[in-house]
């Protein structure tokens, strides 16, 4: 349902009457103006609650005894909502997919106070980019991750980043949750030296990608160094294995929107770590890398590289 926010006040009148309700998805048309809206907060049965476009402000009411899913996204709520959804992670039993998007502002200049940790084993699911609701978390049953502002590209935004201390926050919620199972999507993640520890955090993970709408200059030795990690093996019961993350079975690299970038991680040392995953590489390669990379098509890679094109995409899968 897509409703403009004048209508807000009419939605009272169900209130106490939707004892039926399993499923809300609420768009709001025009958020120009907040508005709360405690129409939902007696719904006994509801187990999905999906919002888009909500004024920033504007704080929905809703019960979490049977909550199943949550997601929303809205613009930049400056940590007003944060309590109010560790709330909702904390107290919903049987949570098991939650997802929180602020937008519009990619960077604060102020750092928020510190919110007290919560903790829930029913999450299995998590979508978000806020640093200081990461931090807030320990979710030792979480089985995938995505780190993104959740802006769309598809339709031509601007690049909304994540947060500089993401990747510090999300480093932060793995060490406290010891989920070394989680598969993790990273989309517009600004790097650091986290991104191998954070990697270290999930030994047993089978799925790693990350996407770059906008590439920077200096991603790139973070790149190769995590590439030259992901290449160590070690023996183990006599057959070889990956040190770092020995399960993986899907690693993702996505370029997209690349003007003539320079990529210098994609290197022979590059298609060496695709080579030992039975996957891999790119631009750049001198012919016996290239011959390399083509040899691994039979084993499972897909390699698609489009150089002429005025919006360049590389994409590598194994």
């Amino acid at each position: 349902m897509t409703i403009h926010p004048s209508f807000f006040p009419r939605l009272s009148l169900i209130h106490g009457k939707i004892d039926w309700l399993v499923n809300i998805h609420l768009s709001c048309s025009d958020a120009q103006q907040s508005g709360d809206i405690g129409a939902f907060e007696v719904a006994p049965k509801l187990e999905e609650l999906h919002l888009d476009g909500m004024h920033p402000e504007t704080i929905i009411r809703f019960p979490v005894t049977n909550l199943v899913s949550f997601s929303d996204e809205r613009e930049f709520a400056r940590e007003k909502l944060t309590p109010e959804y560790l709330n909702v992670v904390k107290s919903a039993p049987k949570l098991r997919s939650f997802s929180y998007h602020d937008y519009s502002i990619q960077n604060p200049m102020s750092t928020p106070p510190p919110f007290p940790r919560v903790m829930a084993r029913s999450l299995l699911e998590l979508s978000a980019s806020s640093p200081s609701f990461l931090r807030s978390l320990e979710l030792p049953s979480l089985k995938e991750f995505t780190l993104t502002t959740a802006y769309d590209a598809d339709i031509g935004e601007v690049v909304i980043k994540c947060p500089v201390g993401a990747l510090g926050a999300l480093h932060e919620m793995l060490l406290w949750s010891q989920c070394s199972r989680t598969q993790l999507h990273l989309v517009d993640a600004v790097l650091d030296n986290n991104l191998a520890n954070i990697i270290r955090l999930i030994p047993s993970s089978q799925g790693f990608v990350i996407d770059f709408y906008e590439w920077v200059d200096g991603y790139d030795p973070i790149m190769q160094s995590l590439v030259t990690q992901l290449s160590n093996v070690s023996l183990v019961n006599g057959s070889f294995q990956h040190w770092m993350v020995p399960n993986l079975q899907k690693l993702g690299v996505n370029l997209f929107d690349l003007y003539h970038p320079r990529v210098s991680f994609i290197n022979s040392a590059f298609v060496d770590m695709a080579r030992t995953m039975d996957g891999g590489g790119t631009t750049d390669l001198d012919e016996s890398a290239t011959n390399a990379l083509k040899s691994l098509r039979d084993e499972g890679l897909a390699l698609d590289l489009n150089p002429e094109n005025e919006d360049p995409m590389f994409r590598l899968y194994y």
